[in-house]
């Protein structure tokens, strides 16, 4: 909203000059404490109106959750909870997906036992992260896994392995199975990730990428949405996916 604010201000201001010749502009620097209390009245009441609307939004109720969730490592019930409907979701564009990566520093907030506003989703969801569709090299796959471990455990979704103590990954499967060095699979994941981002490099080496498009807020916020419809509550759980 303010950036909304600011930009309205920025046009205003810029058709007052003519940018094709230089001008003398005077400054003065005018210190700003914290515990200031400056009120410009118009400003106030046109940053009301739309808060007044966005604070509506914000705190409608979607769904229940029986029990409060962290997104701690090497996993816990609410990355757990992410990476599944991700998985889910990539699903529907293409079914032999095997499995999902995010990142841990992707979830910014605990979800709480108690009702679920979407404000809760957009405090754990920040981001405009996208949905993406990685095809990847088992190669690729076997060298992202020890990236994992390295760094105590992301969300997964289709993987199960075990941190060693050397930081690195013992006992990998895939849905399952051993990982194939050759083979290609298709992993999801979020855009940012897909740049080889938050040291997970192997995911910048794929050789098809799709993209469905969709937000990972608002796959999650359609999910809560869908699942409180059909009577249920929204919880994850542990199990064992990735240990110590």
């Amino acid at each position: 909203l303010l950036f909304v604010v600011s930009l309205i201000i920025y046009i205003t201001d810029a058709r007052r000059y003519n940018y094709s010749k230089p001008e003398l502009v005077k400054t003065e620097l005018i210190p700003i404490y914290a515990t200031d209390t400056i009120q410009h009245t118009q400003m106030h009441e046109f940053i009301c109106r739309y808060k007044s609307k966005l604070d509506e939004k914000m705190n409608q109720v979607i769904g229940f959750a029986p029990e409060t969730m962290e997104p701690k490592q090497p996993e816990s019930e609410l990355s757990n909870l992410i990476a599944d409907i991700m998985l889910e979701e990539a699903r529907k564009t293409e079914p032999s997906t095997a499995a999902c990566v995010a990142n841990m520093g992707g979830f910014r907030a605990t979800l709480y036992q108690g009702n679920i506003t979407i404000g809760n989703i957009f405090s754990i969801l920040p981001f405009e992260n996208t949905l993406v569709i990685l095809k990847l090299k088992g190669s690729d796959i076997i060298e992202l896994a020890d990236i994992i471990a390295m760094r105590g455990g992301e969300a997964v979704s289709g993987i199960t392995l075990h941190i060693n103590g050397k930081g690195s990954a013992d006992n990998l499967l895939l849905q399952g199975e051993k990982v194939d060095p050759e083979k290609e699979y298709y992993i999801t994941t979020n855009d940012y990730l897909s740049f080889g981002n938050d040291q997970m490099t192997p995911l910048a080496n794929y050789s098809e990428i799709i993209k469905p498009g969709t937000t990972i807020r608002d796959i999650m916020l359609n999910y809560i949405t869908k699942e409180t419809a059909n009577g249920r509550e929204i919880k994850g759980k542990k199990d064992g996916r990735i240990t110590k």
